[in-house]
């Protein structure tokens, strides 16, 4: 009888304290064979399942603020502050994989090489198709980590045509991304000239 109250209100007072002032064992009330879980050690049971569900589906990219906010927003889910989810993260071992302080580079000075001639000088109109090329370089956080993206424009017509992607800054990944866009171009390359400002002038 006395167990049996003791898991009635085990969610409103400390079952030690009850035990004590019930003159109950502990270890006669957890070995009870009706001894059940508490709606608290329920809830924690669910929060749990639910932020490792949804740190899964984000491909493990998910950290304790955005997995707090999935939840709130959500009916099915249960409501929780970040602490709470960040201490479930933290007893499962699960972290975002997503570094905030990482910041990728996109230029890297070469003090040994010569810089190409400024040819463009700030014109970036054309008069027709595949005479003037720009460029440029950025980064993309994905599901396996950081990488690189760089795409080769045409002044004229304002569309990509090439581009690549790599999760290094060599020099092959530029050099992939001209091939694409000469592949599907095939420009005259016969007065081809690179330009400092990220671009080439190919007439």
């Amino acid at each position: 009888m006395k167990c049996a109250w003791i898991r009635e209100h085990r969610d409103k007072f400390p079952v030690k304290a009850m035990c004590r002032v019930l003159k109950v064992s502990r270890s006669i009330f957890y070995k009870s064979p009706k001894a059940e879980q508490s709606k608290r050690s329920l809830r924690s049971q669910r929060i749990h399942e639910e932020v490792k569900q949804l740190h899964a589906e984000s491909y493990g990219n998910y950290g304790s603020y955005k997995i707090t906010k999935a939840m709130k927003e959500s009916e099915e889910l249960e409501s929780v502050c970040r602490n709470t989810v960040a201490k479930a993260m933290k007893e499962m071992g699960l972290k975002s994989r997503i570094r905030r302080t990482f910041k990728p580079r996109t230029t890297r000075v070469d003090p040994s090489k010569k810089p190409a001639d400024y040819v463009l000088d700030q014109n970036f109109s054309a008069d027709a198709p595949n005479k003037k090329w720009v460029t440029d370089i950025t980064y993309l956080a994905t599901a396996s980590g950081w990488v690189y993206l760089t795409c080769v424009l045409d002044l004229f017509s304002r569309r990509i045509v090439g581009w690549s992607i790599s999760t290094s800054l060599e020099t092959p990944l530029m050099c992939d991304t001209l091939s694409n866009a000469m592949e599907a171009r095939r420009p005259d390359t016969t007065q081809l000239r690179s330009a400092r400002s990220g671009g080439w002038e190919l007439g």
